[in-house]
């Protein structure tokens, strides 16, 4: 981080990580001096013109948060684009990372920021916060192109124990070439094009329709379908947590600490 040379950069070494995500998230939030908030997740990666791109939107929209289309790398080479809706606006049916959001600092001031995954139902403190702004009515737009990168660490088996970066080190190194953007999103469309007939013999499932119609549903009268499922599926507040923390190698949440 020293190489940066950089004063408006600080580097800040928690003694512990305490409060899994939400609590280095809202600890950077108070440390932040700045009308606008981003947040970079330790997995994934931006292309050079990412915030850019996301400021013109946010002036451009007069929007509370806008947030860039979502697209992943898998740890098998293979690539997704992520939902969002015709509307171009947040709802809870679909999943964005804090990585791709450009914020308003007084929205996050308004939300009283990040809370803890013991006690919520929401997949994770991420979307807790986006589905606590979307149910107050707030401007969330989705900016439709591709300027991050997400590789979930939550599914590459011991990722927190190994900390091998070799796929970072890979894709940091080729995100400054203006033809590698191209190349992703066209490789994504001959992968996507493969699977098309599976999704859609899954798409037309009695089962699929009828989740599907009852999402959307839920979404009309402002609930959350995933935290409606973890509620009535007895799951226990912070599952998804857990069980991304299990699959990097490390233990479950301390819930007494977090209660604290």
């Amino acid at each position: 981080m020293a190489e940066f040379k950089d004063p408006r950069i600080r580097f800040v070494n928690l003694p512990e990580n305490v409060g899994e995500q939400w609590g280095p998230a809202n600890r950077g939030f108070e440390m932040a001096g700045g009308e606008l908030i981003a947040y970079l997740n330790h997995d994934d990666l931006w292309f050079p013109d990412h915030l850019e791109a996301l400021v013109r939107h946010l002036d451009d929209t007069q929007a509370d948060l806008v947030y860039a289309l979502r697209f992943s790398v898998g740890q098998d080479g293979l690539l997704f684009c992520g939902m969002t809706n015709a509307e171009l606006r947040y709802d809870p049916s679909h999943h964005v990372e804090a990585s791709l959001w450009l914020a308003r600092r007084a929205l996050i001031e308004e939300l009283g920021g990040w809370r803890a995954a013991t006690t919520i139902h929401a997949r994770t403190p991420s979307q807790d916060l986006l589905t606590r702004a979307w149910q107050r009515g707030k401007h969330l737009r989705c900016h439709p192109q591709v300027t991050a990168l997400m590789l979930h660490a939550g599914s590459r088996p011991n990722s927190y124990k190994l900390r091998d970066d070799r796929e970072h080190k890979d894709l940091l190194a080729r995100l400054r070439d203006p033809r590698f953007r191209e190349m992703l999103i066209t490789q994504a469309l001959i992968q996507a094009t493969r699977r098309v007939n599976e999704i859609s013999r899954r798409l037309h499932s009695p089962r699929e329709r009828i989740g599907h119609y009852v999402d959307r549903a839920l979404v009309a009268f402002g609930f959350n379908p995933e935290t409606v499922r973890n509620r009535f599926s007895g799951r226990p507040k912070g599952w998804v947590v857990d069980h991304i923390r299990q699959i990097g190698g490390l233990r479950p949440l301390d819930r007494e600490r977090e209660r604290k």
